[in-house]
This record gives C-alpha cells, structure tokens and sequence, in this order.
C-alpha cells in the first residue's frame, strides 16, 4: 500500500493541511486563526476516524464556500452539512455514478474562485522578486506536473533558496580605532551562523584579516544562532591568526552564542561581552607597553580562555 501511494503518502496530508489553513484565512475576514488549533482539531478527528474504517477529513473547499455565501456563522453550519452528506450517501449514491467529473470539477472551481487573488502577484513582485519566481515555480509544476510532484518542487525550491540564502550571510567589514589609537578589523555578520555559512564566513575573515595583519573583531550582536561547527571554525581561525601575531575577538554576543563558543574544547577565541571588555584586551595585547616588551623579548602572545 506504502509503495502504492508512493510520495503521495507525504504529499496528499500536507495539501489536506494547506487547503484547511487556506480556507481559514479566506473566510476569517480579518479575524486571528489559530493554525495550530486547526490542525490539532483534524489531526484529533482523522485519529478517531481511522477507528471506524472511514475516509481522512479535511477542510472542503466547496462546502466552505458554500456555507459562506449562505451565511453560516456558527459551528452549527457544519452539523447540519455532515447531516446533509450522510443523508446523500444513504439515498443518493447509486445515482452518483451518473454525475460527469467535469461538472465536479467546475463546482471546486466555481467554489474556490473567490481564493484567487491575482493582484497579489504585482505586489509579491515588488516587494521580493525571489518569492514571485518560487510562486510560479510552484504554480507551474502544479499546473504541468501531478499535484504532489508540483508541491514537492515548490517545498525543495524554496528550501533550497532558504539554504542558499544562509549560505551567503551579509558581512560588513570596517576598520576601526579605539581611544587608544590601536587599529582593528570589524566584521559584523547580518544573521545567524550555521554550518552552512561557516565556508564562506570563514574565507572572508581569513582573506581581509591577515591581508591587513591587525586583530580581527566579531561583532555578534546580530547572531542569534550558533552550532558546533561555527564554533570549531572560529577556534582553528583564531589559531591561525595567533601564529601571526593576531587576535580573535569577539563580542555583544547572547548568552546562548556564547554557551556555544565556550563548550569547545581548548577554545582560543576572546569573548568580551562589551565594548569596554573588548577595548581593554587590545590594549593589554597591543597596548604601547606590551609592544614594547614583544620587541625586547621577541616573542609573541598565545592566548586560550
């Protein structure tokens, strides 16, 4: 049965889920949906359904539309339509045979119609560009290709520029000077930092930090996120940077980022959790006294948490 269905055994539960949502937002008139409760409240009735042998449920579309140009308001509007479709079912399914598909289908068209917002097409356009191009994947694989073939492209397109776009975080790069005239490089990353990012965070840091020879400053406040990978990263950076004299900072980070940072094992990376922290670690590392004794001793700081 499994190998029957193939992927519409994943497919078909996640269009049931979407139409039910969809049908909430359209009918809502501007009223909060809770989209939580409504799939809890199929999940719940597909559960007890599946004891009496009967056909999963969801929202439908044409018995949506039906009872809102009625005028239905209430919960009682769905009795007296489950009523309706079992007394059909009792009396009228003989004679269903002889009802053409075509006329099914223009009864879902006909009642789903009024879902079609055509204009919203010129504003997703000229808000984000990248959401039109993943809807118009999505409506044409639909449209050439099986429905779960046409919703399974639409999910692993938009997964896929979701990836894409956690790949390449925006990284602003400055080079600044405290108040005791010692230069540094600061990088500022616009987003969180995953494994995914973590190739190409790593060769803008390493390119504009030894390419300048000064200590490398992170700053964290808009990370929000972190993993184990991003933290072994920054540590083999900051071992790179110390073989040539240099320091890996970082700081504002959130208590959770940080956490991250400070479970690594023998982890030579600064954390300061403010400006002042930070300026006063460069000048212990860089101040004019300290120079002076790297000059006199020719040695040159390592440095671990």
């Amino acid at each position: 049965m499994i190998f029957f269905m193939g992927s519409g055994i994943i497919v078909i539960p996640l269009i049931s889920l979407l139409e039910n949502i969809s049908l909430c937002r359209t009918f809502a008139e501007g009223k909060p949906v809770d989209t939580d409760q409504e799939l809890l409240a199929i999940g719940l009735a597909n559960l007890g359904n599946s004891f009496f042998q009967g056909f999963t449920g969801s929202g439908a579309i044409a018995r949506g539309a039906l009872n809102y140009s009625s005028g239905v308001r209430t919960p009682l509007g769905g009795l007296y339509t489950g009523l309706t479709v079992m007394a059909a079912l009792v009396y009228l399914t003989p004679y269903f045979y002889y009802i053409p598909k075509t006329s099914l289908a223009a009864v879902i068209i006909a009642a789903s119609f009024m879902m079609v917002d055509v204009n919203i097409v010129k504003h997703i356009y000229k808000s984000k560009k990248r959401d039109l191009v993943l809807m118009l994947i999505t409506f044409f694989s639909c449209l050439f290709l099986p429905l779960e073939y046409g919703v399974l492209i639409g999910i692993v397109a938009n997964v896929g520029f979701i990836m894409f776009s956690a790949a390449k975080p925006k990284i602003s790069i400055q080079v600044q000077k405290n108040h005791d005239g010692i230069k540094y490089l600061l990088l500022t990353p616009d987003r969180y930092l995953i494994f995914p990012s973590m190739e190409y965070v790593r060769q803008t840091i390493t390119k504009h930090g030894l390419a300048l020879g000064i200590p490398v400053v992170i700053d964290g406040s808009s990370i929000f996120e972190a993993d184990f990978t991003t933290a072994n990263v920054f540590s083999m950076m900051s071992r790179d940077f110390s073989k040539k004299g240099q320091f890996l900072y970082l700081f504002n980070l959130k208590p959770s980022v940080a956490n991250v940072f400070k479970g690594i094992k023998n982890c030579n990376i600064f954390l300061c959790a403010n400006k002042d922290e930070l300026d006063e670690l460069l000048r212990k590392h860089f101040g004019p006294s300290q120079i002076q004794e790297q000059c006199q001793n020719k040695t040159i700081w390592t440095s671990k948490l």
